[in-house]
């Protein structure tokens, strides 16, 4: 596997039917809510679909995920469930769970259906690196709603204040990421000793291939 990156989307439509209702309220609290949509026979919309899956490039096909296996996988688990459906009468999720089958229930609804699908084809083919990182949903041209992967996003790594080594003067800090970072994301944490630029790297030598050492102290305090 490559250690770069990679996001591959790919785009669907679907066309659905629905009434934004919710029976926490009162009829007149729904009108007012939300007004034409609430129309006792519903209203129709189509829906662009874009859902960006990431991971790591297969170095022997050059692939993060074949474009064929993504397609019907929204197809099978997506598409042929939604398309010309009424999200109130024929979706469990919507029918039977009392969710307002506003754009934006009707994301997470997606989402949770398609993290199930590229969790069980990441396993089924042996591509562990493979992650849903977000689905987004057009109704028109300026509204959209997106859910993201918020585990999929680049760790945010802590920082020490730069110091000196003792006997070469190099610059240095050290980087913490608490989740991990790389290959060993979600399973250890990662520790980096960070050069940085200094005056004095002009009289040092590069590259830099000192040994360097460092010590975990447990400073929970003593009952």
């Amino acid at each position: 596997m490559s250690s770069e990156k990679i996001y591959l989307t790919r785009r669907e439509q679907f066309s659905t039917a629905n009434r934004l209702h919710s029976y926490k309220l009162s009829d007149l609290e729904n009108e007012h809510i939300y007004g034409p949509c609430n129309n006792k026979y519903g209203y129709g919309h189509n829906y662009q679909l874009d859902v960006t899956i990431c991971g790591h490039i297969d170095k022997t096909t050059g692939l993060l995920m074949h474009l064929t296996d993504l397609k019907s996988l929204i197809h099978e688990n997506i598409i042929k469930q939604l398309d010309h459906k009424h999200l109130d009468y024929d979706i469990h999720y919507f029918k039977d769970n009392g969710q307002v089958s506003t754009i934006e229930n009707l994301c997470i609804y997606v989402w949770k259906i398609l993290y199930d699908a590229i969790q069980k084809y990441k396993i089924d083919n042996n591509n562990h690196s493979l992650q849903l990182y977000e689905v987004k949903i057009s109704e028109t041209d300026k509204n959209s709603v997106f859910h993201l992967d918020a585990q999929s996003k680049r760790q945010t790594s802590i920082c020490s204040p730069p110091f000196y080594s003792s006997s070469t003067v190099y610059k240095m800090r050290v980087r913490l990421y608490l989740d991990g970072d790389g290959n060993a994301r979600r399973t250890h944490m990662s520790l980096f000793f960070a050069l940085m630029w200094d005056v004095n790297d002009t009289i040092l030598k590069f590259p830099f291939n000192h040994k360097v050492a460092f010590r975990l102290y447990d400073q929970t305090p003593v009952p």
